[in-house]
């Protein structure tokens, strides 16, 4: 078999991209586009398995995480052309392995892809297509064009903090500060509806008897955003990072932090 026939055979049976299957073969990404292109062949993604019904039901830490991890950094396709269903989900490249954790827990057999974006950005992407999953996410309230119209799902009491950790992990930030006296710390979570935001800020009361906060407006960017600082935001971290199983592991790492700040408070 010449070297063309195994590249082209290799990159049709591993799913691998272009720049894989030329580290393998030590040649480059545009030659093994041009032995593709010449062989005139089309790669289908169907041959490319995971757990399609992964999002079912939603039964335990992870299901729950992932799911919130979606609703905040997930775009859900419907497309009138195929592939018609999709679920793409793409992060800076500094967080490919937090996409290598989802890929592993739907038991992916693709790869994560890295490109740049215009030109400069450094990114990771994950996208799967089928229309189980993306049905069975429509159903939890992530769906097509869902910014606007986010609930929280309607999942068991005891795996709503699990939710909320991957949402915060998507679209949450924690800010630690030294005013001149003490560090500070706060945290904020955003979303384009005020209505969800609304939802997980009594979900946090009822867990933690903090006080209700007003959720800010931006009027530049349209996003809603709950804030908490200093002890309220350490208590906040703590019931969300502690004793979980899964996060994003620069958002843990500050958490970790906090509790140097604040844990002798509790």
């Amino acid at each position: 078999m010449s070297l063309i026939d195994e590249v082209v055979k290799y990159y049709v049976e591993s799913g691998k991209g272009t720049r894989k299957v030329g580290e393998k073969f030590g040649i480059s990404k545009d030659k093994v586009n041009k032995y593709v292109r010449e062989a005139g062949v089309v790669r289908s993604n169907h041959f490319l398995t995971y757990n399609k019904r992964y999002f079912e039901h939603i039964d335990t830490e992870h299901k729950a995480y992932w799911l919130g991890f979606i609703m905040a950094d997930g775009n859900i396709y419907d497309y009138t052309k195929r592939p018609k269903y999709s679920l793409d989900i793409a992060l800076q490249a500094k967080d490919k392995g937090h996409l290598e954790k989802l890929s592993k827990e739907l038991s992916y057999t693709g790869e994560i892809r890295e490109r740049l974006i215009a030109g400069k950005y450094p990114s990771c992407r994950l996208q799967l297509h089928g229309k189980e999953i993306v049905n069975d996410l429509t159903e939890l309230g992530c769906g097509p064009n869902k910014t606007m119209s986010l609930q929280v799902p309607k999942i068991p009491k005891e795996l709503l903090r699990h939710f909320i950790r991957g949402y915060f992990d998507g679209d949450g930030s924690i800010t630690i500060y030294d005013d001149g006296y003490k560090d500070k710390l706060s945290i904020s979570l955003c979303c384009g509806n005020e209505e969800f935001l609304n939802q997980v800020q009594s979900i946090i009361i009822e867990e933690l008897n903090l006080t209700e906060v007003k959720i800010y407006s931006d009027k530049r960017s349209n996003l809603k955003e709950y804030r908490k600082a200093r002890i309220d935001a350490f208590k906040i971290l703590t019931w969300l990072y502690k004793d979980s199983s899964v996060y994003l592991d620069r958002k843990y790492e500050k958490y970790i932090v906090s509790c140097r700040l604040y844990e002798e408070t509790l």
